[in-house]
């Protein structure tokens, strides 16, 4: 038979056999925790996450935004 090695890892889960839900303390920290990390990112946060946003769309759709700029460059050409 297969003795078990004294020095493997024992595994148990945080919940011991009992639902792994969170608490309310538990979820009121959480909920305090966003609330602070998203004043302290203030308005650079928001910047950032719109020109993500902004490069994803125009990578995604690289040649349409290109012939979307010219047009729009040619008739503000016509347009003189």
């Amino acid at each position: 038979m297969h003795e078990k090695n004294s020095l493997s890892p024992c595994w148990q889960t945080s919940s011991y056999g009992s639902s792994a839900d969170m608490s309310g303390l538990e979820q009121s920290e959480l909920g305090n925790h966003f609330i602070v990390c998203q004043t302290l990112r203030g308005r650079l946060h928001y910047l950032k996450g719109s020109a993500d946003t902004l490069h994803g769309l125009v990578s995604a759709r690289f040649i349409t935004c290109a012939l979307v700029v010219v047009a729009l460059g040619t008739v503000g050409y016509l347009a003189l």
